[in-house]
């Protein structure tokens, strides 16, 4: 069961290599942003020079990027806000796979990322993204499956996002 919630978690970043651009739904330059920012992260877990603590400091660094990106928006459409919610989702994951390698196993702090993960992707609007409907629910049909063996071992945390 742990290698197929890796295999989830580690899945989730591949998707995040062939994200949607910016370019091909509504092109904004908020979301091209977003998509610069989150590259970073993509690429720290690309490069095998990189420890599993490299990638996590810089997705972690990733996921404050963009919330100061978004905190300097006066106003967003929602496919903005599934860009980056996919993202979120897509880092979450990233960091995740990382803490697994790190910890040796699914600890607490794995199944609070696989939660953020799902959070992410299960606020994803998918009629406000036509185009990246089939990816996004590949994504978050990923997502559920992880985060079900998360609350089979550990229990849903208060306030959890439903299933």
């Amino acid at each position: 069961m742990k290698r197929v919630a890796m295999a989830v978690l580690i899945a989730g970043h591949l998707a995040l290599g062939a994200a949607p651009s910016a370019s091909a739904q509504v092109d904004t330059a908020l979301t091209d942003r977003l998509s610069n920012i989150a590259v970073a992260c993509s690429n720290a877990f690309s490069d095998k020079t990189q420890t599993p603590q490299m990638i996590a400091a810089t997705c972690t660094k990733v996921l404050a990027d963009m919330d100061t990106e978004w905190g300097k928006q006066a106003t967003v459409n929602q496919h903005e806000t599934n860009i980056r919610l996919f993202y979120q989702g897509m880092v979450y994951s990233i960091i995740g796979a990382q803490y697994t390698k790190i910890d040796g196993s699914r600890t607490q702090r794995v199944c609070d990322c696989v939660e953020r993960q799902w959070s992410a992707f299960a606020k994803l609007d998918l009629a406000a993204s036509p185009k990246y409907e089939s990816q996004f629910q590949k994504v978050r049909d990923g997502a559920r499956t992880t985060v079900r063996f998360c609350r089979s071992e550990r229990g849903a945390p208060t306030g959890a996002t439903p299933l």
